[in-house]
């Protein structure tokens, strides 16, 4: 079987117990679990829930979460070099002038 390209889960596990360090975030931990209703043991299970994320399981998530024609894609950079990548995609391509750019020329 070859190998997912999703990133492996245990960066995210491991970080989980910095999340506790001082006091006031494991209160703010129990305080959520109660705010959005979660079991006592939420963050017991969730490196097993993490380990359970595959490409499967994102494909199906983006699917029911994600509405292609609700998205909004903001691309910064040399529009010499970006433009024409984005015209190959054959989406529709707004131009929007930096802050800067924009004060500059009074527009």
């Amino acid at each position: 079987m070859p190998k997912s390209s999703i990133a492996s889960p245990t960066g995210n596990i491991r970080a989980l117990p910095n999340s506790f360090e001082p006091n006031a975030q494991v209160l703010s931990a129990i305080a959520t679990n109660e705010l959005l209703g979660r079991p006592d043991d939420y963050y017991a299970t969730l490196p097993a829930r993490y380990r359970a994320i595959d490409a499967t399981a994102l494909d199906m998530a983006a699917k029911e979460y994600l509405r292609p024609d609700g998205l909004t894609f903001v691309v910064v950079g040399d529009r010499k070099l970006v433009e024409p990548q984005l015209k190959g995609l054959g989406l529709p391509v707004e131009i929007a002038p930096a802050p800067e750019a924009a004060a500059n020329t009074g527009s």
